[in-house]
């Protein structure tokens, strides 16, 4: 059996968003369903009061789907400066390549704003030649200001990713020349590595002179573009760069200033996460809970953090060994994820209940989901489950306020719109088999 498209687990929610989309609206009766509040905002924004740059700096917060949903989980985090320019096709990157495809972890986005284009300009300047900027102050500002602060204040790994794009990729390069260890990953799209005469450049061997065991990770591209200076700073990274600094370059000849941004990071995402996307052909070369696992491990291990595993993975290998009738993989599956991937098991929790609930096993569903639910009372998915068991198991008063729970949590912060539009297309089709149920008998 090819596990692509591995059945009733991983389609039941594609085929019930579906048929919910094509279904007429129907008229709740009173007290059936609750009307959702405004679409869970994804983002969130603040600023910092920042004692080494003298000022007040602002930044936007990308958060995960899972992020309030999973209230264990920790995230990768990407730091991104001029974060207001490149916000919303960079954050939509993300969740495309992680909640939706399943080819890199969920994480966490840090969209650094700027304060114009002269004040940004500078800021990413390192203090080299006539025209030197601020760049080691903004640096510093990152390192003892805004990192401890995210970290104070979300759910981050210890894994961290610098990303800039044209004067942001010269500030990049000049971090990992300044700051080798403060971030895992630097990303330099299009740097504008012309500025002061290559200035840069000339800085990037005296570096790699003086610091030999110098380590790091540079992803550093080029598009279509002429005199950027940066096919000067590839030769220089060809002949000095240090054994211990794994550096990648790709030109893209085919994209010009403005465009390369969107293929470059995710070039660069599926190689720093690669091995986390489960393929049709590894499952079924892996095949064993086990073997999977041991991938997943070698990824984190390379990363040198945990990640969250891919939740829609996980349901279709759970409904892969369910339809074998192989229960030794599915408890080998849990063994291995409540042993070395702890952040995920509740996860598989939610993943082996709806297991349960595609069975009709409603009773083993229902304690599924309410084991959930006491350890995450704030979580919608647990009652959302917990509805769906009650209902099938004809139990209409329970459903319906389990459903009510589910519908109020998720307008109120934790799901994004489409899911919210499920949960509401799930309220009209409880009260809809409520009204057609057979009266109950009286005692």
């Amino acid at each position: 059996e090819q596990p692509s498209g591995w059945g009733a687990v991983g389609d039941r929610l594609q085929i019930g968003i579906l048929f919910a989309l094509l279904r007429n609206s129907v008229r709740l009766p009173a007290g059936i369903g609750v009307r959702i509040g405004p679409e869970y905002a994804a983002v969130e924004s603040s600023s910092l009061q920042s004692k080494v740059l003298g000022e007040s700096r602002a930044y936007r917060v990308y958060l995960p789907p899972n992020y309030r949903a999973l209230p264990t989980s920790r995230y990768p985090v990407f730091y991104m400066v001029d974060g207001d320019y490149n916000f919303h096709y960079v954050s939509g990157l993300l969740e495309q390549m992680s909640a939706i495809s399943e080819q890199i972890p969920e994480m966490i986005m840090v969209a650094i704003s700027d304060r114009g284009v002269t004040a940004y300009r500078h800021n990413m300047k390192p203090p080299l030649g006539d025209d030197g900027g601020n760049a080691s102050q903004f640096l510093r500002f990152l390192e003892t200001e805004l990192i401890p602060h995210v970290e104070g204040r979300y759910r981050t790994s210890e894994f961290r990713m610098l990303v800039g794009h044209s004067m942001g990729g010269l500030f990049t390069m000049a971090a990992l020349l300044e700051k080798p260890g403060l971030f895992d990953v630097y990303i330099a799209i299009s740097p504008s590595l012309w500025w002061q005469d290559q200035a840069l450049k000339d800085q990037a061997k005296k570096v790699f002179k003086a610091q030999p065991e110098m380590s790091g990770n540079l992803y550093l591209s080029l598009a279509s573009e002429q005199g950027m200076g940066v096919q000067e700073m590839v030769k220089v990274l060809e002949k000095s760069a240090p054994a211990k600094l794994a550096w990648h370059f790709r030109y893209l000849g085919q994209e010009s200033h403005g465009s390369t941004g969107l293929p470059i990071l995710r070039w660069a995402l599926l190689d720093i996460f690669a091995g986390y996307e489960l393929t049709t052909e590894r499952f079924q070369k892996l095949d064993k809970a086990a073997k999977i696992l041991a991938s997943y491990q070698r990824v984190q291990d390379r990363l040198g953090t945990e990640v969250l595993l891919p939740p829609i993975t996980l349901s279709r290998m759970l409904g892969f060994y369910e339809r074998k009738g192989r229960k030794e993989q599915i408890s080998s599956l849990e063994a291995g994820i409540r042993e070395h991937f702890p952040i995920s098991h509740p996860l598989y929790r939610l993943a082996h209940a709806s297991l349960d609930l595609d069975a009709e096993r409603w009773p083993s569903a229902l304690r599924g989901y309410q084991g959930f639910i006491q350890d995450f009372p704030d979580s919608f998915e647990g009652y959302w489950g917990a509805a769906k068991a009650h209902r099938g198991l004809e139990e209409w008063a329970a459903a319906r306020e389990q459903m009510n729970r589910a519908l109020t949590l998720a307008g109120a912060g934790a799901a994004r719109r489409w899911r919210l539009n499920q949960l509401e297309a799930d309220s009209r089709d409880l009260a809809e088999l409520e009204l057609a149920s057979p009266p109950p008998e009286p005692r």
